[in-house]
């Protein structure tokens, strides 16, 4: 396998919090600011929590492994009204939806970070069909485990990744403003696990 993908759950095992820290801290990358907040600042308090749960994506090096890119993976409740699903998906996930408050939920899991490392090039060594397949994989190992069928994440607003996301498979099911002080619209597109 090319790649290697390791929990940070078990690198702090395996390594100590510390080490796994220094490693998180080397992350950088320039074109999305809170994929490299989120590795560098949030990732082991959210892993402690089990908010979320992130994952490390490793390829081996002439010295050793090198961290490439990263993404994080949640347990979430995907909300939507009936006609906001697209109806050929809406016929597959009805079985797994909830009516509350007028609203349907879904359980899915949130592809909720994906970032590539852009320390000294290290974002050439892998593809982002790559990482989303790396992705993908821990989510369809889940739900194996736990049951279902959806996945779903979330974007900023712009051409290239409406176009990456539906190109791999995704549906735009809608969008969702965030809240706080750095409120911004965040578009929602759906995956099926077969």
């Amino acid at each position: 396998m090319k790649y290697r993908v390791i929990q940070l759950q078990q690198l702090i095992d395996d390594l100590g919090e510390d080490v796994a820290q220094a490693l998180l801290s080397s992350f950088s990358c320039p074109r999305n600011k809170d994929i490299e907040g989120f590795l560098r600042e949030k990732a082991i308090l959210a892993n402690r929590q089990r908010i979320t749960m992130t994952h490390l994506v490793f390829e081996q090096g002439e010295n050793g492994f090198l961290l490439v890119a990263y993404f994080a993976l949640a347990n979430k409740i995907l909300s939507g009204v009936k006609g906001g699903f697209p109806r050929k998906l809406w016929d597959r996930i009805k079985r797994f939806a909830i009516l509350a408050d007028n609203r349907y939920q879904v359980p899915s899991v949130l592809i909720a970070q994906l970032g590539k490392n852009y320390t000294n090039g290290l974002n050439e060594r892998i593809s982002g069909v790559d990482l989303l397949s790396l992705a993908m994989g821990e989510v369809r190992s889940a739900q194996m485990i736990v049951g279902g069928k959806t996945t779903y994440l979330e974007c900023e607003d712009a051409p290239k990744l409406r176009a990456f996301y539906e190109k791999n498979g995704f549906v735009y099911i809608g969008q969702r403003q965030t809240e706080g002080d750095d409120s911004r619209l965040l578009l929602q597109y759906l995956g099926w696990i077969d």
